[in-house]
C-alpha cells in the first residue's frame, strides 16, 4: 500500500498528520490539490489498491449520498462492458479499455 488511499481538497485518507508521518512532504500534498483543482476534481483515490476513482460530484448528508466520476481498473472487469453493470455499490458505464464512468449511491 502507498502512503495515501485518498485526496480531496480538504481531507486524506490516511489523515494528514498520519500520511506526513509515512513520508508524504507537504508540497507534494499541495501539487496533488492544485493538480484536482486544475482538472475540476473533487478527489482522487483508491479502496482496494488496484483500482482508481476520479470523483467528479458528490451531493448528500451524514454519509448517504450519491457521487459521480471516473474510474480506471487495471483489470478488465469481469462484468459486461457494453451495457451498464452493477459491481458492489457503483454502477458502472464502460468507455473505453480499462475506463469506466461510475455512479455510486448509499
Amino acid at each position: 500500500m502507498g502512503i495515501l488511499l485518498s485526496v480531496h481538497e480538504d481531507r486524506t485518507d490516511p489523515n494528514e498528520q498520519e500520511a506526513f508521518r509515512r513520508g508524504l512532504s507537504k508540497d507534494r500534498l499541495q501539487e496533488y490539490r492544485r493538480l484536482l483543482r486544475q482538472l475540476g476534481l473533487i478527489g482522487v483515490g483508491t479502496t482496494n489498491g488496484e483500482d482508481i476513482m476520479f470523483q467528479v460530484t458528490a451531493s448528500g448528508f451524514l454519509g448517504h449520498g450519491t457521487r459521480k466520476g471516473y474510474l480506471y481498473s487495471s483489470v478488465t472487469l469481469r462484468r459486461p462492458t457494453t451495457t451498464t453493470a452493477e459491481i458492489g455499490q457503483h454502477r458502472l458505464e464502460p468507455i473505453a479499455g480499462h475506463w469506466y464512468l461510475y455512479y455510486d449511491v448509499d
